[in-house]
């Protein structure tokens, strides 16, 4: 079992991560959990990242990273459930590990391949700030993400 950080988290806490990133990955094609939304006009090359998963089966992740392979399937099918957003979270500190580069796209293909990429309650990017819409009222002047929010009257 593994042990769940604070707010449910999980953290790279070894160069292993990757490996569970990429389980969970194979999780989502292997059930059938794969949704991608919105994004399926510019998103690619999903055969062939179906085919370079199936090595990162539950039970081989299992033996590298001590996760048992139920646990692995378990945070796969909870992120893909529709009921709560979340996203999964890999740019800062990912980086100063072997194979880094590699586990912040793994993070990132999760949110992809749970529709949780860019959009409310999932991972966010914020616009540039050229291209940030100024607001009025009180607050730092810009929203985030790439998304029309409708804005609320406070009277």
């Amino acid at each position: 079992m593994i042990r769940r950080p604070p707010r449910s988290t999980l953290f790279p806490y070894t160069t292993l991560f990757r490996s569970l990133l990429l389980g969970i990955a194979h999780v989502l094609f292997a059930e059938d959990w794969v949704n991608i939304g919105s994004l399926d006009e510019i998103v690619s090359g999903l055969p062939e990242l179906r085919e370079a998963v199936t090595a990162f089966d539950p039970n081989a992740v299992a033996r590298v990273t001590g996760i048992d392979a139920d646990e692995i399937r378990t945070l796969a099918r909870e992120l893909a459930s529709q009921d709560v957003r979340s996203a999964v979270y890999g740019r800062i500190g990912v980086h100063t590990v072997e194979f880094g580069t590699l586990t912040s796209w793994a993070a990132d293909l999760l949110c992809i391949l749970t529709n949780n990429f860019d959009r409310p309650g999932g991972l966010m990017f914020p616009l540039a700030a050229h291209m940030r819409n100024r607001r009025e009222g009180p607050g730092r002047g810009f929203a985030m993400g790439r998304f029309k929010r409708e804005r609320k009257s406070v009277v």
